[in-house]
């Protein structure tokens, strides 16, 4: 049996419902899911009810994005109360953060001659606009095609995705959109006062192992776990963060951080990215243990 202590809906930057993303977890022999969209609880009473319907274990799951120092890193919530007032209150000010930021990034945007289609952009049940739905709107117009086309002195074809953002939508640009974040004391105070179990996201996309010190002062904070299983990180990384985990007395985690089913049509490749990774659920079972106690 298996687990995905990592998944994103609709409700953030994904592109499926809670529900299909249960069906893909049954599909798949997952017999534990937790639903972690960034920055939003909105989507967990419907996955918990699917969870249900299939005879899955769900786990109340968040994703909030975090500053510590010079770093920018994404911290796991999960077990924990998503009634919880403060945490409530505190993701509301997150989403109208996020849209004022969206619109100043689009009026900057249109000022260099962008078209931007905003009420599309915003026809979407998410309540943590992320930026692949933002390109996917603007790649829509023949206009801005054209102009990225010129921007980046391509004759014909589009930039890859982040040649895009690395030219709109970083912090040295007028059209800067960078992820709306709480400082990394804040989230796992937040976290842990709603009665969750705090863990490191993917820590390989972020850090070096030159920089495991930052996962100490982390702990400092209230950190209680690594995802160590984790489709960004290369097989010696996810031996590290196993082997860092038990030195610090962490919890073990891991995911497929899903957002889109990517299907193959080659006969020779594996037809999805769920059937390539997989988290055997003996591999985080302290963690569950830990989450059955709550």
């Amino acid at each position: 049996m298996y687990v995905d202590l990592h998944c994103h809906s609709h409700y953030s930057d994904g592109i499926h419902g809670p529900k299909d993303i249960l069906a893909r977890a049954k599909r798949l022999n997952i017999s534990v899911v937790s639903l972690t969209d960034h920055n939003t609880v909105a989507g967990l009473p419907e996955a918990r009810g699917e969870a249900k319907r299939r005879n899955i274990a769900f786990i109340s799951g968040i994703e909030l994005y975090i500053r510590y120092k010079r770093y920018r890193l994404h911290v796991l919530g999960y077990g924990f109360n998503p009634h919880n007032e403060e945490l409530l209150i505190t993701l509301e000010k997150l989403r109208k953060r996020r849209i004022a930021d969206i619109h100043r990034s689009l009026t900057a945007l249109k000022a260099t001659g962008f078209v931007c289609n905003v009420e599309r952009l915003f026809d979407t049940p998410s309540h943590y606009i992320g930026l692949g739905r933002i390109i996917g709107i603007l790649i829509l117009s023949p206009n801005n095609r054209e102009k990225m086309r010129k921007d980046f002195r391509l004759e014909e074809g589009m930039p890859d995705f982040f040649s895009i953002i690395n030219r709109y939508f970083k912090k040295e640009r007028k059209t800067r959109l960078e992820e709306t974040a709480l400082s990394a004391k804040d989230a796992i105070r937040l976290l842990r006062r709603a009665g969750a179990v705090t863990v490191l996201a993917h820590p390989g996309h972020h850090l070096s192992w030159r920089e495991d010190t930052i996962i100490s002062e982390l702990k400092i904070l209230g950190l209680q776990g690594i995802e160590a299983y984790s489709p960004y990180h290369n097989w010696h990384q996810v031996a590290h963060y196993q082997q860092l985990a038990v030195a610090q007395r962490l919890f073990v985690t891991g995911g497929t951080d899903f957002h889109v089913e990517t299907t193959y049509r080659i006969p020779e490749m594996l037809e999805s990215a769920g059937e390539y990774f997989k988290v055997p659920k003996i591999a985080v079972q302290p963690f569950l243990e830990k989450i059955q106690r709550i």
